[in-house]
């Protein structure tokens, strides 16, 4: 019963380690981005397949992919970030880049030229041109959404798998703390690892339940308290 009634905070307990946890992630971004860099290959391979081996004569390819990758490491939001990409993607629309920007996204690379001249010598669109370039703005803009969709994913997989190893490890180590004091162990005593050991058990579950139970740790212990205290009023 007492176990029972303490419940709440046992969960309260093991949302504070996962959060601990996903802090500990977080903070490694300090060493060259860190996680960050997780999902980003989408990215990457996406500007890859769109200028291939070619580079447009002004804003370079390399200069592109280090202004995506300094907002993706920023935690830019998507929207953001794609419009951002977008824009300058077309920016390098030119004679270098056009065919392998046409064939990326379906367009035909003699019209997307036509649509480059009449924009360079600032003629308004018309008929087939705009049509062409609506189609290019509508291609260009469902790959950007679906590399983005995929890197955040990634990132938060493995963002998420990170933060489950340093959280279980962290209670590994709280459980052979508790379980060297209990048997006046010195150093890491073998019998810790044994898998009828209660102590490893606890605190691989603990690890284990502290990433998912991270964010709603303290409303599901506010919610257990409370049916506890209705509970208790009934039984009275």
């Amino acid at each position: 019963m007492d176990a029972l009634l303490n419940l709440p905070q046992y969960i309260a307990a093991i949302g504070a380690l996962g959060t601990s946890a996903f802090g500990l992630v977080d903070a490694s971004k300090l060493i060259r981005g860190g996680p960050s860099n997780f999902g980003f290959g989408f990215i990457a391979g996406l500007v890859g397949r769109l200028f291939q081996a070619s580079d447009s004569q002004g804003f370079k390819r390399s200069d592109l992919l280090e202004t995506l990758r300094s907002n993706w490491i920023n935690g830019v939001s998507l929207d953001d970030q794609i419009s951002k990409a977008k824009a300058l993607i077309k920016l390098m629309l030119d004679n270098d880049t056009v065919t392998a920007l046409a064939g990326a996204t379906g367009c035909n690379a003699n019209q997307l030229k036509s649509v480059m001249d009449a924009m360079a010598q600032a003629q308004s669109l018309q008929g087939a041109d705009m049509d062409t370039w609506g189609r290019f703005d509508l291609a260009l803009t469902a790959l950007l959404d679906e590399a983005y969709q995929r890197a955040d994913q990634k990132y938060r997989n493995y963002a998420k798998g990170l933060a489950c190893v340093v959280a279980t490890g962290l209670a590994l180590g709280g459980a052979w703390i508790l379980h060297a004091g209990a048997t006046e162990a010195k150093t890491m005593d073998a019998s810790f690892w044994k898998l009828n050991d209660p102590d490893l058990w606890t605190g691989l579950i603990t690890g284990l339940l502290a990433t998912p139970l991270a964010p709603v740790a303290k409303d599901l212990s506010s919610a257990l308290t409370a049916a506890m205290q209705v509970m208790q009023f009934k039984a009275r």
